[in-house]
């Protein structure tokens, strides 16, 4: 396990190199950034200046070691923008966005699971055939769209709940129910058809006939079992639903990294770009780096 554990570590940190390589060139194909920083009078003089400033002048690989390098400190630049460090600009929205991504993740959950045990129980059934229909529905509702039309029922027409902003859990339904919208429809549909599976399984008919309880064979036994691509799965929803939720941020005027990164792209704010994707695709690594040592445990058949 701990020879394992040094070498996802390892992979864990070239495939953080890899994503500066990429997330440092795309950013700079966006374009010039003085180009919409400087007003429309500034002097090609005045750009070049600026560029100097920036470091924009020199050539893109000693543009990327010198980022690299400062990466490794912490230091991922100034903001074009606001003028202030681009990771402590990133960490401080960061929490909101962290906080509506598990709301939105623990109710996803919260509906799917039960939902998807109880339809592959009851195959065939009314509960079957509507967690279906469900699953394609939510799987198929634009996010946008699905905010909109919440927004206008709870907040305009019911006057329940609040349309925009952050504060306390009345804030934070709307928005949740958005973005937690699809991967409750994906989660159901996993855990139906991975659960369908594990029933026909023979060591679940051994356990019936030995008279198990039904509770005991389908929630210790067939769960645990099937858990693993649910697992899987609800690991890499996690990481989409933090980069999904620029668009429900930008619905519901939530404070999060959604805002932040949508003013770095349209300004070409470098510096606020390269952190606000590196620190998610951190977090996105720590993720699958939690979720692979968890696989020993929800089946110890696994070794490494």
């Amino acid at each position: 396990m701990t020879r394992y554990i040094v070498r996802r570590l390892l992979q864990t940190v070239v495939t953080a190199i890899f994503v500066t390589v990429i997330v440092f060139s795309l950013a700079r194909l966006t374009g010039d950034p003085t180009l919409l920083i400087l007003p429309t009078e500034a002097t090609e003089a005045d750009r070049t200046f600026f560029r100097r400033q920036l470091g924009l002048d020199r050539s893109l690989p000693e543009q990327y070691l010198t980022f690299l390098g400062n990466a490794l400190r912490g230091d991922l630049g100034v903001s074009f923008r606001y003028r202030e460090p681009a990771l402590d600009l990133v960490l401080s929205r960061l929490p909101a966005t962290l906080e509506l991504a598990a709301a939105s993740m623990a109710l996803a959950v919260i509906v799917a699971l039960p939902i998807g045990i109880l339809a592959a129980i009851r195959r065939g059934s009314y509960l079957d055939v509507g967690t279906r229909w469900f699953a394609t529905l939510g799987q198929s509702t634009p996010t946008f769209w699905l905010g909109l039309v919440l927004m206008l029922i709870f907040a305009v027409r019911l006057g329940w709940l609040p349309s925009s902003g952050r504060g306390g859990i009345e804030y934070l339904i709307l928005p949740a129910v958005t973005l937690g919208w699809y991967s409750a429809a994906a989660i159901a549909r996993l855990t139906r058809s991975s659960m369908l599976e594990m029933m026909q399984n023979d060591f679940i008919r051994f356990e019936r006939l030995a008279g198990l309880p039904e509770r005991v064979i389908v929630l210790k036994h067939a769960l645990k079992n099937a858990a693993i691509p649910i697992i899987t799965y609800m690991a890499l929803q996690f990481g989409v639903l933090l980069s999904g939720a620029v668009v429900t941020e930008q619905v519901f005027a939530w404070p999060g990294l959604g805002q932040v990164v949508v003013e770095a792209i349209n300004t070409r704010d470098y510096p606020v770009i390269q952190a606000a994707v590196l620190v998610t695709a951190f977090l996105f690594l720590l993720i699958n780096l939690a979720v692979d040592l968890l696989y020993s445990w929800l089946d110890p058949r696994i070794r490494y």
